[in-house]
């Protein structure tokens, strides 16, 4: 057991303790029928007093330690998840700690590593490494995805790593990067698909983003001047081919002196992001319907879950398309959310129960659009991770 591991057993164990009761031995001898009341004037002796105390503190010990002892079975065994979950998590699970923390490092694309699986990777100053991935990992959640999980790095380890990035020389300003221009591949090059990489650079966080040029043509079509790129050069396309494994799977690519705790544990979030949008359907040719405004879809949600939202707060969910909102609550309100959607009857299209496309990836629920409008309306949650934001664990 580390020191992380210990510091929160002791915090478990102080927080399940039961507080010490003042007891009355006569009492509790004269409710046992052991000493009749007339008897209780010869208890009370200087002897027996001293005998009594110490009875007392011997039996208070005893049921302390069987408490503990309890508590330290039940901590244990709830304490770390050591498989991936998708949806909230359960009940006693320990959440992952501290519940902030500063980015370092991040990387969300599809990976030519892993065959061009989306993957999302976080790197933060207190050594985790969170992770999740398209399809199945040893601790994954299930054969689609391996919700979110993470291991932690010792502060060399983080240090290592940081400068490996860093020292590509892709980090001094943000780019946005067209790959694959070349007419014909390199020998052994693996064609870059599309991805973002963030490093923090001194006191800020630098972004490079790259996407495939015959990718860019397909999403140009549908979104007219969504990205202006760069053609990359070939020194930068060997270096974002060297940074994909590198970022994706740190545990092969880092030496054993590197982590603190290599184990993969579940990443148990403090927070979830609450999202919701209306999602009208659209076929070939045809314009897009107008979305409802997300103020009037909170207004449609069971009256408690509308509550709950309007109280916490929302805000419109950047580059979305549908147009969603979003709103970041405590674990425990996301399942307050869940349990009235679940009163109401909405259809659940997640939590792994089911056929549905979000039901592999996390947690969603939808209901058909009102005054006949085309479409669903969506509601799904998700994760917040520790520097405060999230990922679309269904969108791909």
């Amino acid at each position: 057991m580390n020191a992380y591991e210990e510091d929160l057993l002791t915090a478990r164990f102080a927080a399940r303790a039961p507080e010490p009761l003042r007891g009355d031995w006569d009492e509790v001898l004269e409710r046992a029928g052991a000493v009749r009341p007339r008897r209780r004037q010869l208890v009370r002796s200087g002897w027996r007093r001293g005998r009594r105390r110490n009875l007392v503190v011997a039996l208070a010990v005893a049921v302390l330690v069987a408490a503990v002892a309890a508590a330290a079975y039940a901590t244990v065994r709830v304490l770390f998840l050591d498989r991936g979950f998708i949806g909230l998590p359960p009940v006693e699970a320990t959440p992952s700690a501290p519940e902030s923390g500063e980015l370092l490092l991040s990387f969300i694309g599809r990976s030519t590593t892993l065959g061009l699986r989306m993957t999302s990777v976080f790197v933060y100053a207190d050594g985790r490494v969170i992770w999740v991935r398209e399809g199945g990992a040893p601790a994954g959640a299930n054969t689609f995805t391996s919700g979110f999980l993470e291991q932690r790095l010792t502060p060399d380890g983080v240090e290592l790593l940081q400068s490996k990035v860093i020292s590509t020389g892709l980090f001094s300003h943000d780019a946005d990067l067209i790959t694959g221009s070349a007419e014909r591949l390199r020998p052994g090059q693996v064609e870059l698909f599309r991805g973002t990489i963030q490093a923090r650079n001194g006191d800020r966080l630098v972004r490079v983003r790259w996407m495939n040029h015959a990718h860019l043509r397909d999403v140009l079509s549908d979104f007219p001047g969504t990205y202006a790129g760069t053609t990359a050069t070939p020194n930068q396309e060997r270096a974002l081919e060297r940074l994909d494994p590198l970022l994706v799977d740190p545990a092969v690519s880092l030496p054993a002196s590197a982590w603190q705790d290599r184990r993969v544990r579940a990443y148990v979030a403090s927070e979830y992001a609450v999202c919701w949008g209306h999602h009208p359907e659209r076929g070939p040719d045809q314009p897009t319907p107008p979305t409802l405004e997300p103020s009037r879809i909170l207004s449609l949600l069971p009256a408690s879950a509308e509550d709950l939202l309007r109280r916490r707060g929302f805000a419109p969910r950047s580059g979305a398309d549908p147009p969603q909102a979003c709103s970041v609550v405590p674990t425990e309100d996301a399942r307050a959310v869940a349990r009235a959607l679940d009163a109401a009857g909405l259809e659940k299209r997640g939590g792994g129960e089911g056929p549905g496309s979000y039901n592999e990836f996390g947690l969603g629920y939808r209901f058909k659009a009102p005054d006949q409008r085309p479409g669903y309306v969506h509601i799904g949650f998700e994760p917040a991770l520790p520097h405060g934001e999230w990922v679309c664990t269904a969108c791909g």
